[in-house]
């Protein structure tokens, strides 16, 4: 089976992922980088507290990989789930790649996609450490859908290319 750029098959999405996360342990090298970027299918469903036999909303992934020379910065998934009960809760995604590479200032960008201002439902965007960024849902927010985008640093400073799948929040 052949993989192509963008490819929604869920087992070349899988290999990628796996190729990325094989990378987080060693310097990429140009035969190790993988030659396209392919989008995962399905939802990554997770709550805040862990409730409900969901994960915890508290290392959502977003792995480097490569294109060539140009390092991309993939969510590996088609859109995230966020189930809350109007609580103000954070949301923390892991940065998974090689060493050197870390979330800019703005690591999680939110974008408006459903018509909602992401200001009235999140707050607080703050980078923990190098891998790890996470922001505030508030007390009360709406139930609404957003897009969101990873920013990325390689070693060098530059930022890697973002993709961004659409966040959906379910306050119960």
């Amino acid at each position: 089976m052949k993989c192509l750029s963008w490819t929604l098959n869920p087992l070349c999405a899988a290999g990628l992922l796996m190729a990325a996360l094989s990378a987080q342990a060693a310097t990429p090298s140009a035969a190790a980088k993988p030659a396209a970027m392919l989008v995962a299918v399905g939802t990554f469903d997770c709550s805040v507290d862990g409730s409900g036999g969901k994960r915890k909303c508290d290392d959502v992934p977003v792995v480097v990989l490569f294109d060539g020379p140009q390092c991309l910065s993939m969510l590996p998934y088609h859109d995230l789930h966020i189930g809350t009960d109007k609580r103000n809760s954070e949301v923390a995604w892991r940065l998974i790649g090689p060493p050197g590479y870390k979330f800019a200032d703005n690591g999680i960008k939110m974008l408006v996609t459903g018509g909602v201002d992401p200001n009235k439902v999140w707050e607080g965007p703050q980078r923990v450490s190098d891998t790890k960024f996470r922001w505030k849902i508030k007390l009360g927010a709406l139930k609404a859908q957003f897009g969101h985008e990873a920013h990325v640093l390689g070693p060098d400073g530059k930022e890697c290319l973002a993709a961004d799948p659409v966040i959906s929040s379910d306050a119960n």
